[in-house]
């Protein structure tokens, strides 16, 4: 059975992580806004974050056994029209560094950006094809 966590009860096993994920919360609330797992109950050296959006469920393992790791998955909360599952995607994972925080959360920020419907004309002169 998974164990829930308050964020704040991994922050001697993985100072850096608890680090980056206050980060990116909102008024230092992290626990209004994460949750924290273990898939076994005592054990130190893995945990998943958890967060919402209104569309998806972002989940984010760090591990620090057999090697580090640091890797995000994103799943719709809701199926789409006729379907009966939800759909998801594999988002950046790697080491367990700040480099590869980052890439997550620039995925995750991609993930979530809405294409604009307002069109914007581009000036013929910036790309003719005779200049």
């Amino acid at each position: 059975m998974k164990e829930l966590l308050s964020l704040s009860t991994i922050e001697g096993d993985f100072p850096d992580l608890y680090k980056w994920v206050r980060s990116i919360t909102r008024y230092n609330d992290f626990d209004k806004f994460v949750v924290v797992e273990r898939d076994e109950p005592h054990e130190s050296r893995s945990v998943r974050i958890k967060f919402w959006t209104s569309e998806n469920e972002y989940s984010i393992r760090a591990s620090l056994a057999d090697a580090d790791y640091l890797g995000c998955v994103v799943s719709a909360r809701k199926p789409r029209t006729g379907e009966d599952w939800t759909r998801g995607n594999d988002l950046p994972d790697g080491r367990y560094c700040e480099e590869t925080w980052l890439e997550i959360v620039y995925g995750i920020l991609a993930y979530e950006l809405s294409k604009t419907d307002i069109y914007i004309p581009v000036a013929m002169e910036e790309h003719s094809v005779f200049s």
